[in-house]
């Protein structure tokens, strides 16, 4: 749903295809990397950060340009968008190996996305294995404290599972970018849908159900955003990669049905 990057923002992925990473790794830091950056105002900047796989021993970082001496100009937009291209990439190229994606604007470098492996001896912060619940606080430089709150506790998902496959990487790249998709869109923005086109014909998409001028409180980009983040969990806990039927409840009413598919 979102305009996109205008075409002064510039990725440059830059693959090591000597040193291998568990692609499952990979994706699994990407999506707690877009659940949390998205929980931030878009103009929020970041210095260094690191996020790291809740499984196996990867991590994914963010760098600003500026080496904490001066004002980042890495803002959480950037990082969506860097973010998004980077995975896209990877899936494409096959490439999942240690990677630097350089992020720049208007010409000048503002900083990085690096997909590293943790040194073997070097400890690694612990990361929720996908639950679905408010993130630690970590504000890069806003003194807000996110928005998940206003959604976390409200939000259900009830899914079924259709009969057609989608592959597991599809279905996560379309998540990260339906994620970014809610952020851009204002996790507090009323919308009588969310809609995310990834490639291959996959798309995410929730449609309000709620009769319009219900008294119900209404539905948000940012229940979009959770919804996804829990189907997810569900989607691995069960492992099964499938189109699916989702139906959202929030404060017990049901909002919203969509869901993943494919067409064929």
């Amino acid at each position: 749903m979102g305009a996109g990057p205008p075409s002064s923002f510039k990725v440059i992925v830059e693959p090591d295809t000597t040193i291998s990473i568990d692609p499952e790794e990979i994706w699994r830091a990407a999506i707690t990397v877009m659940f949390r950056v998205t929980d931030f105002p878009l103009t929020d900047t970041w210095h260094e950060q690191s996020f790291p796989s809740p499984i196996g021993s990867t991590e994914i970082r963010l760098w600003d340009n500026t080496f904490g001496k001066e004002r980042s100009y890495l803002t959480s937009q950037h990082v969506i968008w860097g973010l998004n291209r980077l995975m896209l990439s990877m899936f494409l190229s096959k490439q999942y190996c240690r990677t630097v994606a350089k992020i720049s604007w208007a010409g000048e470098v503002i900083g990085t996305i690096t997909v590293t492996p943790v040194a073997p001896g070097r400890p690694q912060r612990s990361a929720p294995d996908m639950q679905a619940e408010r993130p630690a606080p970590m504000t890069p430089t806003s003194t807000e404290s996110g928005f998940s709150h206003f959604f976390d506790r409200d939000v259900r998902v009830g899914v079924t599972y259709g009969s057609k496959s989608i592959n597991k990487q599809l279905i996560y790249l379309t998540a990260i970018k339906a994620m970014g998709d809610a952020a851009e869109r204002g996790l507090d923005t009323p919308v009588p849908y969310m809609i995310t086109p990834g490639i291959q014909k996959v798309t995410w998409k929730l449609l309000r159900i709620r009769p319009v001028g219900s008294p119900l409180p209404d539905f948000k980009a940012g229940h979009s955003r959770m919804a996804i983040y829990r189907v997810i969990e569900l989607l691995l806990h069960n492992q099964m990669f499938m189109e699916t039927y989702v139906i959202l409840s929030v404060i017990g009413e049901k909002y919203a049905i969509g869901g993943f598919d494919q067409e064929v």
